[in-house]
Order: C-alpha cells, then structure tokens, then sequence
C-alpha cells in the first residue's frame, strides 16, 4: 500500500471524503498513526453507539475537518465516519476506562472527544477529555488486522460560531 501525502491531503481547501487504512505490520505504521490522529483529532465518540458484530468493532464518530486550511472558520465543518477494527477477538476484549466522578455527573453524557490515539502492543488506545480511554486489544501477530477509518456521512459546514449548521 502506498503511502499517503499528508501536505497533499491534509492541507487542501475543498473536502474530500476520507477512507484510510492503517498498515500496521508495515514499516509506516508509526507515520500512519500519527496520520489517522490528525483525522481524529477532536473527534466526538458517542459510547452507547459502539457495536460488535463478527469480530469487527465498529466506532461511529463525528469529526472535524481539521485538514481544511481556509483562512475562514466558515470553510472548516464537521462530517459523520466510522472507525473499525478487525478482529477484535471478543467483546470483551475492549474496555472502556472513565473516572468515577463522571458516572456521577448528570451533565455528562456519555461522549467522549479524542484527545490522543496511542497503539501498543496488541492493543489501540484511544484517549479521550476528562480522563477517558476506549481500549481495544485485538490478536496478536494478525496477518488479517485491519484498522480502517472512512467518513461515511455528508460534509456539514461550521457557521460564525463554530456550531455545525
């Protein structure tokens, strides 16, 4: 798989949908990382919306277009995607972390935005606000692992007030 052109994708003025695959057992695997965060960046995860179905997690997630470089909030926006991860050998092979003060919290509302996107040993981190971790662990040494990320919904531009309109 060839290896994208962050300058070329990531700093443009028009949307383009995005459909990335990480190459984990490859020698880009770090450079791919730090090129899906930069996607994710900020990116709202809804928790009662997480699914398992046949070893696949899937993570439905709004995120913002911080690839748009438009001198004008106006052209930045917000765009519905997917985040999934195959083979997840089980559902209770990922786990979701949140300090207990939040389970008490009747402001909050089970979302989290992602701050930081971390992979281990067998294992995808996300690291969201206020001390939240969705971890995922999947087999070891898959020649089959696939960690995708795909916008799957319509580009919603931001208005004066940085609300998707």
């Amino acid at each position: 798989m060839k290896q994208p052109d962050f300058s070329k994708d990531f700093f443009c003025d028009k949307y383009r949908k995005v459909d990335y695959r990480l190459r984990y057992f490859e020698e880009h695997s770090g450079h791919d990382l730090i090129y899906l965060a930069s996607y994710l960046h900020d990116a709202r995860i809804d928790l009662k919306e997480i699914r398992y179905v046949r070893q696949q997690l899937i993570i439905p997630l709004e995120r913002d277009t911080w690839e748009l470089t438009g001198d004008n909030f106006d052209s930045w926006g917000a765009v519905a995607g997917r985040l999934s991860i195959f083979p997840v050998i089980s559902a209770a092979h990922w786990l979701i972390q949140l300090p207990g003060s939040l389970l008490i919290d009747p402001q909050f509302d089970f979302c989290i935005d992602i701050n930081t996107i971390l992979l281990e040993q067998n294992c995808l981190k996300l690291i969201g606000n206020s001390n939240t971790f969705l971890t995922i662990r999947f087999q070891a040494d898959s020649s089959k692992l696939s960690i995708r990320y795909r916008d799957t919904g319509n580009f919603i531009p931001h208005n004066q007030e940085g609300v998707p309109s």
